[in-house]
């Protein structure tokens, strides 16, 4: 055969053949939610390693303490973690909790998404006497009222 016969084969089966088309497998929900753990660590400049991430997670966390293993089940796609875990990662790498558990971009202020700091704040606020709070709630109207004048 020349050249110009394979050409015109291929081309005609080209046309008549069907294509078969080579489908994505779908990625599970723990795949999915992975593959945007590892692009926030990424974005965040955090090194995507099960121990350090642990390290800086339990640090941050105060009572929601998590294991290396449980780190590396999600960064491979086996497992994906409760909601208020979800929630500390969210706020330490500076994404939606919705975006970084289902994918979904809600339109918010970056602003308005409490950090990992504000997370352990509240957290130990809740822990203080109810005169306790009062007393530290009175503190923060007084200091926000100085920086407003």
């Amino acid at each position: 055969m020349t050249k110009l016969e394979i050409k015109g084969f291929q081309s005609y089966l080209s046309r008549n053949m069907p294509r078969r088309t080579v489908k994505k497998p779908q990625l599970s929900e723990s795949q999915a939610f992975a593959q945007r753990l590892t692009a926030a660590l990424d974005a965040a400049d955090v090194e995507v390693s099960p121990t350090a991430i642990q390290r800086t997670f339990n640090a941050l966390s105060g009572d929601a303490l998590i294991s290396v293993h449980a780190v590396r089940k999600w960064i491979v796609g086996e497992s994906i973690p409760a909601q208020e875990r979800v929630r500390v990662l969210a706020a330490w790498l500076g994404v939606s909790p919705n975006w970084l558990r289902f994918g979904e971009q809600v339109a918010q202020d970056a602003s308005q998404t409490p950090s990992a700091e504000e997370y352990v704040l509240l957290r130990n606020f809740r822990r203080l006497e109810t005169q306790e709070q009062r007393h530290i709630l009175a503190l923060i109207a007084t200091m926000a009222g100085k920086r407003n004048k």
